[in-house]
């Protein structure tokens, strides 16, 4: 090669693979950090103020793996978040928009790295092996929301490919009832500039997490999508408010909004979040 001449411009799939090892290492960097500053500042907190340590490192950690976070509707501050479930990565977008503590199958919390940060975010386990779990967790809930926390639950008990929203188990739905606390429906929704959302940021089936993870470092921008539906406070039986907010939230992702309310954004905002004008059905 003579002197001077330029470099052979890097083949795309080599500069995919190296974006993506840099993007994964700066996500991972990112948890890292969360984890010394839960040590340093957050240990032994409350469960609001790790519902705010949460909100900090989502939006820290969807900046690194290139998501944009847009919403539309009234964002929750406190009761229950209703949401359909499509990837781990649903965590971290609803954290960054709103402090909250989630809801989760107990195998999470044996998850590398995200494991960790679920413990230390107060994430409530449901060990879907035992018979009196959901009892268990239903009175975590409770104190959950007594403490003023707000609480995520995905009652679908299952992410899935986003085609349809899944039937909403109504077992979870208690501690709202019991507290009479509002419920709020969500729909997450993703969009990709190239490749498959179904297969590359749901996460489903047999599909394996940190390849997966790894694959998803390599899309160059990932857009995720919060409609949030105005709280629902009901004395209703816990099988029909399932099926109502079932509907509310399969509404919400087609893309319609079951009930248009004046919102005013709270001073309070992270960066990595932007509101979106609603669109009608």
């Amino acid at each position: 090669m003579r002197r001077g001449a330029a470099l052979p411009a890097p083949e795309p799939a080599t500069a995919s693979a190296l974006s993506g090892a840099l993007r994964g290492l700066h996500f991972f960097g990112e948890c890292l950090a969360a984890v010394v500053n839960h040590f340093v500042e957050f240990r032994g907190a409350s469960l609001t103020r790790r519902a705010q340590w949460s909100q900090r490192w989502g939006a820290r950690m969807a900046r690194s793996l290139g998501v944009d976070i847009s919403t539309c509707g009234p964002i929750p501050r406190q009761g229950v978040i209703v949401a359909n479930h499509l990837s781990y990565l649903d965590i971290v977008v609803l954290a960054a928009t709103t402090p909250c503590v989630f809801v989760s199958k107990k195998e999470v919390a044996d998850w590398p790295v995200f494991g960790l940060l679920a413990k230390m975010a107060g994430t409530i386990f449901v060990d879907r092996a035992r018979r009196l779990a959901v009892g268990d967790a239903a009175d975590h809930i409770t104190l959950a929301l007594e403490a003023g926390a707000t609480v995520v639950i995905f009652p679908e008990g299952t992410s899935s490919d986003g085609r349809e929203v899944l039937p909403f188990r109504a077992s979870l739905l208690e501690s709202a009832l019991r507290t009479a606390s509002p419920l709020q429906p969500a729909a997450i929704d993703y969009a990709l500039e190239e490749g498959s959302v179904e297969n590359e940021v749901c996460y489903w089936g047999e599909m394996t997490l940190f390849p997966h993870l790894m694959n998803l470092c390599r899309k160059h921008r990932i857009e995720a999508r919060l409609a949030f539906a105005p709280a629902v406070r009901t004395t209703a039986s816990r099988k029909d408010l399932a099926r109502e907010l079932w509907r509310q939230v399969s509404e919400l992702k087609r893309g319609g909004n079951p009930v248009v309310t004046e919102y005013r954004p709270s001073e309070q905002r992270v960066e990595t979040v932007r509101e979106v004008e609603c669109l009608h059905a």
